[in-house]
């Protein structure tokens, strides 16, 4: 009897200091993250907040489903006579206006019901964060973001495990497009 009382002991004991260390280490490395997100959604204009829940289903949006990843884009940018079917939304960063989102589990891969908008592309010179857009002076746009916390290496901007990539034109140093897009890791933090 007493052996099976200090297995039990032991047993909530361990489950304690778990639930101790693991909770809190979960919940405050996510805090940080969703308050750079929201403070990208409140300095942008962007039609679907970063890392909100969207709803993309209707007559108003093309995509791509996909294994654990779903990429929508809006039809206004599909030219007239052009076939939906065969449309890259991802030409489109380069050769036109278009904002791409992808929606996956967040913040946990395994979390079957939290799909959010974990990334997105945008060339869409209508849509701005930190008051900058596609088209705008590279110079400048740095500037924004290093001013809003992020740490630069080159293009990509990095902050509490959110990155923003700028895509450039050498040539003329103008953004072509931006990208947000955020770490998804699992309830232990193991990248994959």
């Amino acid at each position: 009897m007493k052996r099976t009382s200090t297995k039990k002991k032991v047993v909530i004991i361990l489950a304690v200091i778990v639930a101790v260390i693991v909770i809190p280490t979960f919940i405050l490395t996510r805090v940080p993250q969703r308050l750079a997100a929201y403070n990208i959604n409140r300095k942008s204009n962007l039609p679907h907040g970063f890392l909100s829940k969207a709803d993309f289903r209707g007559s108003n949006y093309g995509g791509m489903p996909g294994f654990g990843v779903a990429t929508y884009y809006d039809l206004k940018y599909v030219e007239d006579g052009e076939d939906t079917e065969y449309f890259d939304p991802d030409d489109k960063l380069y050769t036109g206006n278009i904002v791409i989102y992808e929606v996956t589990a967040y913040p946990d891969y395994s979390s079957p019901n939290s799909s959010r908008v974990t990334s997105l592309r945008c060339s869409d010179p209508e849509y701005s964060i930190f008051g900058h857009s596609a088209g705008d002076d590279v110079k400048d746009f740095s500037k924004a973001l290093r001013r809003a916390g992020y740490i630069q290496d080159g293009y990509l901007f990095k902050q509490c495990g959110i990155r923003i990539f700028l895509r450039v034109d050498e040539e003329s140093e103008q953004v072509l497009y931006f990208s947000i897009s955020v770490e998804i890791s699992n309830m232990f933090h193991i990248m994959f």
